[in-house]
């Protein structure tokens, strides 16, 4: 068997859904044992047109380079793929990167492909299922990666977006049509799922345009009921709503810390419950909608077949699932809010010393950018840097006196941060 790499990308129609089709499709040449996260890049060339969904798949085929090759183009014309012009917009595009060692300078088969290199939409998803990828002359696609790091690149949707996303359109209901519900809302619109109505006290639909219904009104017949309401509230709403449930409704509430019990009364009147936390800020519909997409998703359930459920609707999202056990969800609510808040929280400390210094908050954006991408990509141990994680204490004391005398109030913080640099300095 030979791997093979193939590219993928659209900006027709229903971009995501074509890729999706498109790696099934590819399991008729092999076994598809790898696929990228999806992610969103502006065209290279051409005229004016829409930006690009963008996926690698690894393909472990017992199919020639040639015929592998006429294989990926009948299957972009089974999608409407015409050629008409360069570079121009399409429905599928399919490129074969790479096919073993097998190099080949013919123009019917180039490989590997002659500007895979140059394209930060081939080498960033490579890299992400294939870390350690050599093309046949030795070059690293890492290597490549880091020359091509300029190029707009997003992620669109996470690893396993591929896998059964649209196998259920679900009828909806949201109870709570604040930022979450209008962003999970928006969201699963997008995805080809139906919002069949909005429990409100308001009256407000969360510019989702569906149905608002009282709590007191009937709950139309729905596969899912997601409580987007105040923790405060969710036993109160499980209460109001245990007995008015359609039969088999899946009930899951968007908490990160409130354990599922809290749902225990519609579980005792029969019904599944779960949970499903995104790791995003989801402030209103658009912006949520599009934060969802590559963002980590917590799934809890009363048995595994609400889990799958759950993840499955994560998946079509955009999403990447995981698992959450009840009694973790006070650690995993702390890690997000040192993720996001105190991470906030420290930027405005170091606004606050570079203003006291004359120096303009915006830049440091791209330091504080490029130390959370490498810490994503290696570890928080391999990507610390600076005077701590060197021994440097002569500049460290430095540090300290300038801000004892331009932000004092400061400094239990900077020690502690010190402290905990040395500690992860020297962790194994």
């Amino acid at each position: 068997m030979t791997e093979a790499v193939v590219a993928l990308g659209a900006n027709l129609g229903d971009p995501l859904e074509t890729l999706r089709r498109a790696i099934d499709d590819l399991g008729r040449l092999g076994d598809v044992v790898a696929v990228s996260p999806a992610y969103e890049s502006a065209p290279i060339g051409g005229p004016e047109q829409e930006r690009f969904i963008n996926a690698v798949a690894i393909v472990d085929t017992a199919v020639e380079a040639e015929s592998f090759l006429a294989a990926l183009h009948e299957l972009e014309a089974e999608h409407g793929r015409t050629r008409e012009v360069r570079w121009g917009p399409r429905t599928l595009d399919l490129d074969l990167v790479a096919h073993g060692s097998r190099t080949s300078t013919e123009d019917e088969l180039l490989l590997p492909h002659p500007r895979a290199g140059e394209r930060a939409f081939v080498l960033r998803p490579l890299v992400d299922i294939r870390p350690g990828f050599t093309f046949p002359d030795g070059t690293r696609a890492e290597d490549l990666l880091a020359d091509v790091a300029d190029q707009d690149l997003t992620v669109s949707a996470g690893t396993g977006w591929h896998v059964g996303a649209r196998s259920e359109s679900l009828r909806i209901v949201i109870a709570g049509p604040g930022g979450a519900g209008a962003a999970l809302g928006l969201a699963a619109q997008r995805a080809g799922h139906t919002v069949a109505g909005i429990l409100t006290r308001s009256g407000g639909d969360g510019g989702l345009g569906a149905p608002t219904l009282g709590w007191s009104d009937p709950i139309p017949e729905v596969e899912l009921v997601l409580l987007t309401v105040p923790d405060r509230a969710l036993l109160a709403v499980a209460t109001t709503l245990n007995t008015r449930l359609p039969a088999g409704a899946l009930v899951a509430h968007c908490s990160g810390i409130t354990p599922l019990s809290v749902l225990q009364p519609i579980a005792d009147a029969g019904h599944p419950i779960g949970g499903i936390h995104p790791l995003a800020a989801l402030p209103d519909g658009p912006r949520g909608a599009d934060a969802l997409r590559g963002a980590g998703m917590a799934i809890g359930g009363s048995d595994d077949a609400v889990v799958q459920r759950l993840s499955s609707f994560a998946h079509s999202l955009g999403g990447l699932p995981f698992t959450l056990a009840d009694e973790a969800r006070p650690g995993y609510h702390a890690a997000a809010s040192m993720a996001a808040n105190h991470l906030t929280a420290l930027l405005g400390a170091v606004e606050e010393v570079a203003t006291a210094h004359g120096v303009p908050f915006d830049a440091y954006r791209a330091l504080v950018e490029g130390a959370v991408a490498m810490t994503f990509e290696t570890s928080p141990g391999e990507a610390l840097t600076g005077p701590v994680a060197r021994g440097d204490e002569g500049t460290v004391r430095l540090q300290r006196l300038a801000v004892e005398e331009s932000a004092p109030e400061l400094l239990p913080l900077l020690d502690a941060l010190n402290d905990a640099t040395r500690r992860l300095a020297t962790r194994d």
